[in-house]
């Protein structure tokens, strides 16, 4: 992979603003291999799901006086229309579900407990690390395993009419939407890896304008130019941090690439699950899914970056310049024209915070995060285990 030569004054990093960046321990993983094998999947050949962290609050006088749901509700409801538990409400959520969906979902209880995981099902989980607001409770739910032929938006609009029907949505900045992708049919190249990332150091101060001011610096989603290495690197400029990851992808070694680009799980582009028999790349940026066009809205956008980053000649994207808004929106555009709306009234501004320091009250919530086990990576094992 040849990249065109750099001027050093074209060659510019990002002006940063310093800030306060959390320790956190790392674990010890296993060293894999990656293939040196350069292809692309199909256009949408990808397999993808979506893990949507929400605050709810049941609406009792609309789940006792419909009739849609009323056999499904039996022994659910509260007599007289009283106080609920979280569990209550969450199997009256997952009831509804099965009825809406046409078929068994997972029980409402934390992964652990729930038994064996079905990839091809929705999964409604509890999730100790969002805190709502009195009278609202905290649930994460997790799609099932899709592909890119499935009616995936489809399943999403069944959620949302019953979700916006029976309960209150509220924004909670405890709360985010994750996207975990990966290629259709085998593993990920070193070659499709490499380019994600590149595009990722490159392009990564633009995603950031997209996403609401509390997700900006987010310790929970920072931004892997701030990986020490890429950070490091970046002070050379970009032609620099792209040699260095050609580097790592052609050197094989799987655990040396993802300590690199994203040294931990919680950086906007996590790798770390590459480690293992899940295999996904999960963006970690995008706010809490309000409601279904956002949801949607989310989902695309993170299809349409890994494609564009492992299907295009990206010697007339990656410019020694730097980004602008104008050549983000194209990059974008040209795997999904329906994400235009995302880029009206954006403005790019080439400083970044590099993270905000946490509170010990949000140190403990991402301790309960980071013992919390992903239901959407543990499904993924199993589908790639069954050959699905």
């Amino acid at each position: 992979m040849s990249w065109p030569p750099l001027r050093p004054e074209d060659d510019k990093p990002y002006n940063l603003r310093a800030g306060q960046q959390p320790v956190i321990q790392r674990h010890a993983v296993p060293t894999l291999q990656l293939s040196n094998e350069v292809s692309t999947p199909p256009s949408g050949a990808w397999r993808f799901g979506i893990e949507m962290e929400l605050t709810l609050c049941p609406n009792v006088s609309a789940l006792l006086g419909s009739q849609t749901y009323s056999n499904t509700l039996k022994g659910l409801l509260p007599a007289g229309g009283g106080s609920l538990s979280w569990s209550q409400v969450g199997r009256i959520l997952e009831a509804m579900l099965r009825t809406a969906m046409g078929f068994t979902h997972q029980r409402p209880v934390a992964l652990g407990k729930s038994g064996t995981l079905d990839y091809s099902k929705w999964s409604i989980i509890s999730d100790g690390s969002i805190s709502p607001a009195e009278g609202f409770y905290g649930f994460e739910i997790v799609s099932p395993v899709f592909t890119s032929q499935d009616n995936w938006q489809g399943e999403l609009k069944t959620l949302w009419r019953l979700l916006r029907s029976f309960f209150s949505v509220q924004a909670s900045p405890s709360c985010a939407t994750h996207i975990h992708v990966s290629p259709g049919q085998g593993p990920w190249t070193a070659s499709q890896l490499a380019l994600l990332a590149k595009c990722i150091v490159y392009f990564d101060p633009l995603i950031d304008a997209l996403v609401p001011e509390e997700r900006r610096g987010s310790y929970y989603c920072r931004s892997n130019i701030f990986a020490e290495g890429v950070d490091r690197d970046l002070l050379k400029g970009f032609g620099h941090v792209f040699r260095r990851i050609d580097d790592l992808a052609k050197g094989g070694s799987l655990r040396n690439f993802v300590r690199y680009i994203s040294p931990e799980r919680t950086h906007a582009w996590n790798f770390t699950n590459l480690e293992g028999n899940c295999g996904t790349v999960e963006l970690r940026r995008p706010p809490m899914s309000r409601n279904l066009e956002e949801a949607i809205k989310w989902t695309k956008f993170a299809i349409a970056f890994v494609t564009s980053a492992t299907q295009r000649d990206l010697n007339r994207v990656l410019a020694p310049t730097g980004p602008t808004l104008s050549k983000f929106q194209g990059f974008i555009l040209s795997s999904d024209i329906t994400l235009e709306p995302l880029f009206a009234d954006r403005v790019y501004h080439r400083q970044m915070t590099r993270v905000n320091p946490i509170t010990f009250q949000e140190a403990a919530l991402w301790k309960k995060k980071e013992d919390k086990k992903s239901v959407f990576t543990e499904k993924m094992k199993q589908a790639q285990q069954g050959g699905q």
